[in-house]
């Protein structure tokens, strides 16, 4: 039994090492947002709407794993819709071929990125 119990930690413990910090995930993030040529001004807008995406989420997935009786179809919408909000602000502050230009060629990054558990 306590073989089980270290081994259930220690797996845990990997878990929680296997996610990025929201700094590194917005920085990665603003390196393929040079491609927009963003002005400073949209560049701190867009890198402040992706550090408020990146807390939002990992809040999410820590209530998630700390719930009693975790709801993954909760979680799932809970991640929808800040990735929604996420993409309608970015609408508000890109111009109309750069936001397009984010849906076809970042946007599809960041979700094969966290498809595979790198986010």
């Amino acid at each position: 039994m306590l073989f089980l119990l270290a081994g259930m930690q220690f797996g845990m413990a990997q878990e929680r090492h296997k996610f990025k910090p929201v700094e590194e995930k917005t920085k990665d993030v603003m390196l393929q947002m040079q491609s927009l040529k963003l002005n400073d001004s949209a560049t701190a807008k867009v890198s402040a709407i992706f550090t408020t995406f990146y807390e939002s989420q990992q809040q999410i997935m820590r209530n998630y794993r700390n719930a009693e009786n975790p709801d993954r179809e909760a979680a799932l919408t809970a991640m929808k819709k800040i990735g929604e909000d996420r993409d309608d602000s970015l609408k508000k502050i890109l111009t109309d071929e750069q936001y397009k230009k984010y849906l076809s060629d970042i946007q599809p990054q960041i979700t094969v990125n966290r498809q595979r558990g790198n986010q």
